[in-house]
């Protein structure tokens, strides 16, 4: 009897750089494509803009693996006091590793464990990993389990990101809330919606928007994210990054030519993203948003979108349209046994105690 022929190991290959410059636009984008988690956050142009915002001084961390020359996984990281975290992710709402989804499960965990192996390595004598908003439909979430005793996985919390199937849209945009506020803003005069895609239509726009975003929160507890400067310029980067790419959408509701709501957000991968809306405070009576929020719905039907993403967040108004409640895990990732049963420990005792204060 002939014995069995022995099925060839893929061979692997990984190198740690500090930039995805190193790896280059195509190449990256590529992988995001076959990845289980494919989102605007972490696109080359996305990671490109915090670099020159929030990334200033700032080394990253990018652990790649390669079959010849094929990228199969890589990660971006950044060092903080507690450990590594997603680097490039301060305004982002979903964070993951990249792994070519069309691999067998074992090659996948192998890819994985690489992956921290190398982050963990570079970083020195770093040796947890606190990974926020991984979407729990990721395959990411079973590899971590699947990784120990190499690294022990604990999750601290979870967040919801619910999601509209388009499917059926037009029931949502039946609501009778809708068409009335629609209506009645019409009675105050001429509406008009807009929609730009390019950076040289958006970039003239944004002082408007951020402008009114700023008077929308100033008398609340939140005060506007575009107080700081740096917000500013992350926003007109990021229009200058993915305006030439298809993904940017940015709109405006006018009333007679003046601007009452507006949102900045992307459609990616078959995806429309609400990322940050505004309106103006004074037409609040008029409801700004719930106009705004029927036009953006109309126009990701138009677009033919397979998915409205409200992401992280349970505001009762995206309940209103959501057709599925996902959620998004923030992690804690080790390679010590002993820092794993300690980080549960205190994570437990954290929620019995929270469940305490709340009675």
């Amino acid at each position: 009897m002939n014995a069995a022929t022995p099925v060839e190991q893929p061979i692997l290959r990984s190198q740690v750089c500090d930039d995805v410059d190193a790896i280059g636009k195509r190449t990256w984008d590529s992988l995001i494509g076959r990845a289980y988690t494919s989102t605007v956050f972490q696109t080359f142009g996305w990671i490109t803009a915090w670099k020159r915002t929030f990334g200033v001084g700032k080394t990253l961390i990018v652990p790649c693996v390669y079959q010849d020359d094929q990228l199969l996984g890589a990660g971006v990281f950044l060092e903080s006091g507690d450990g590594l975290s997603f680097g490039a992710a301060d305004r982002a709402d979903y964070g993951d590793l990249l792994i070519d989804r069309d691999l067998d499960s074992k090659l996948q965990r192998e890819v994985a464990c690489e992956l921290l192996r190398c982050a963990r390595d570079a970083a020195g004598s770093v040796p947890n990993f606190l990974l926020d908003k991984v979407p729990t439909q990721s395959r990411s979430l079973e590899l971590f389990a699947e990784l120990n005793p190499n690294f022990y996985l604990v999750p601290l919390q979870r967040l919801p990101a619910p999601r509209l199937d388009m499917s059926v849209v037009d029931e949502r945009l039946k609501k009778k809330s809708l068409k009335r506020h629609e209506n009645g803003l019409k009675r105050s005069g001429e509406v008009e919606f807009h929609t730009y895609v390019e950076a040289d239509d958006v970039l003239p726009r944004l002082e408007g928007f951020f402008n009114q975003h700023v008077a929308r929160w100033r008398d609340t507890e939140s005060p506007s994210l575009f107080n700081d400067a740096r917000n500013r310029e992350f926003y007109i980067e990021l229009t200058r990054q993915l305006g030439g790419e298809g993904s940017l959408r940015y709109s405006e509701l006018t009333l007679d030519g003046e601007l009452v709501a507006a949102h900045f957000g992307f459609l990616f991968a078959d995806t429309f993203i609400w990322y940050k809306p505004s309106y103006a405070i004074e037409h609040a009576r008029s409801s700004p948003g719930e106009v705004l929020i029927r036009n953006l719905l109309r126009l990701a039907k138009e677009e033919g979108a397979a998915v409205f993403d409200f992401t992280i967040g349970g505001e009762a108004f995206k309940y209103r349209f959501a057709t599925e409640d996902p959620s998004v895990a923030n992690l804690y990732i080790t390679s010590s046994w002993s820092r794993a049963k300690l980080r549960h420990l205190r994570f437990q005792l954290g929620s019995i105690l929270d469940q305490f204060i709340s009675r």
